[in-house]
């Protein structure tokens, strides 16, 4: 009796573990389906441009940072050493990383090598620092990217109101803060 109990208990931790194993592999196919591309690490520029096309501007940056994620290595640059312009620029960045200036060109290049309009900002920011981030945009809208964050607006063109709404759908001209709270003090 012993014996069975140890092996019916084997057997129920192996079928538990088979099953997380299904539902991770159905989770991540759901994932990649609804996102609209497949998450590799990025070998090239090239890579992320080919990945991220035909989206809409806040799934494109989105997709940017997700490629971004995967090669991710905050580091304060060395200016001195910085490749910026070169060919090279991209394995700079996989192998050695950057800081926010780095990652905000990276992401002007690749966006203005899809097309879209694209500006690295400088932010000057207390205590002698500076922080740099990247806006894109297109006749759909723009997003604010910040290193592994990003905000975007996409305009209501089908509205008469000519409105915009956030990327998540709450009207930004009416009463709804961008989170979607209700002020009720005004």
């Amino acid at each position: 009796m012993a014996i069975k109990i140890k092996i019916s208990t084997i057997i129920i931790i192996l079928c538990l573990i088979g099953l997380a194993v299904c539902i991770y592999e159905i989770a991540k196919i759901y994932n990649e389906e609804n996102r609209g591309y497949v998450i590799a690490s990025p070998e090239s520029e090239a890579d992320i441009i080919k990945a991220c096309e035909n989206l809409t501007i806040s799934q494109t940056a989105k997709c940017y940072i997700d490629y971004i994620k995967d090669i991710y290595k905050y580091n304060i640059t060395d200016w001195k050493k910085y490749t910026y312009g070169k060919n090279y620029f991209f394995d700079d960045i996989k192998q050695n990383g950057g800081d926010c200036a780095v990652y905000s060109d990276l992401y002007k290049s690749i966006a203005l090598n899809m097309g879209f309009i694209a500006e690295a900002v400088t932010i000057d920011t207390p205590g002698n620092f500076n922080h740099r981030v990247t806006i894109i945009s297109d006749i759909t809208g723009y997003c604010l990217i910040d290193q592994l964050n990003s905000y975007c607006v996409e305009f209501d063109l089908e509205s008469s109101k000519g409105q915009f709404k956030d990327v998540y759908g709450k009207d930004m001209v009416g009463n709804e803060t961008l989170y979607g709270i209700y002020n009720k003090t005004k």
